[in-house]
């Protein structure tokens, strides 16, 4: 043992005089390096649903539904391409044709429980399908091609126009207000084509009718971002929260007694389409 100890010391000691060691053995701690600063995520003001190969913007009141096409391995170039554009084509149309049953129409009622039964309305929603705007087709770096058509919630050839039944009415008098924003975050509320904002008692204070010109851009818009739904309502907008949302698709909002009373000089503005919702 104390022959293994002089050959440590003797190699220990030739290693100092070296320099391969220090005189002095200091243990440093290993510092972290700072991680880099991440900016906070930037949260998109717009809402929007997302389907299985598409999506719903309620705030722009547009749906985009999205096809892929894949290049056959033979062939000439350009009757792959072509092949593969038909391809994304009707992968598309097919998209937005399935994309439509789910929207929600009212507090009652998705799209899907219209079309039961009715023969026209489907006629109708085929015909908007297939007039549908085409966007510019995509060619992927695989070499297969993406396409996207897209197709207005709201106006003339419009989902709403073909799927709701609306009475017009002119609002004559001013208002007040230069529109209406109302929170329904945390309420479990879900966006519509033309939800209903009610009292406690179930009275129906919105929808009543709507000035024709308003329904060209939508009687309603949908939010993410409050600051964005106030911007969007002008510079005096009446500010309100919804108690709880109600009817079999959560789309309408239910006020309370004194809300309501707050709403009532706010009638036509909700006539004239100046209506943002919070989700």
């Amino acid at each position: 043992m104390n022959r293994t100890f002089a050959k440590f010391s003797a190699l220990f000691l030739s290693l100092l005089v070296l320099g391969a060691l220090p005189a002095t053995a200091k243990i440093e701690k290993k510092v972290p390096s700072p991680k880099p600063s991440i900016s906070p995520a930037i949260v998109n003001p717009e809402l929007v649903e997302r389907i299985e190969g598409a999506e719903v913007n309620w705030t722009k009141g547009m749906i985009k539904a999205t096809g892929v096409g894949i290049a056959p391995e033979r062939g000439a170039l350009s009757q792959r391409r072509a092949l593969a554009r038909r391809d994304a084509y009707q992968d598309a149309y097919q998209s937005l044709s399935e994309a439509l049953d789910p929207i929600r129409v009212n507090g009652d009622s998705a799209l899907r429980d219209l079309l039961v039964g009715d023969e026209a309305l489907k006629l109708h929603l085929n015909e908007l399908v297939r007039d549908a705007q085409i966007g510019e087709a995509r060619l992927l770096s695989d070499g297969s091609v993406e396409v996207a058509l897209s197709l207005p919630l709201y106006g003339a050839a419009s989902l709403a126009g073909t799927a709701l039944p609306l009475q017009p009415s002119v609002a004559t008098a001013s208002c007040a207000f230069t529109g209406v924003v109302v929170d329904g975050r945390g309420c479990g509320a879900q966006p519509a084509l033309l939800p209903s904002l009610k009292n406690i008692d179930g009275k129906v204070l919105f929808p009543i009718g709507f000035d024709p010109a308003a329904f060209q851009t939508g009687p309603v818009k949908y939010f993410h971002s409050p600051d964005a739904a106030k911007a969007a309502m002008g510079k005096n907008p009446l500010l309100i929260k919804a108690r709880l949302s109600g009817g079999a698709t959560r789309a309408d909002l239910i006020l309370d007694e004194a809300t309501s009373k707050r709403l009532l000089p706010a009638k036509n503005c909700l006539q004239k389409g100046a209506l943002a919702i919070v989700l």
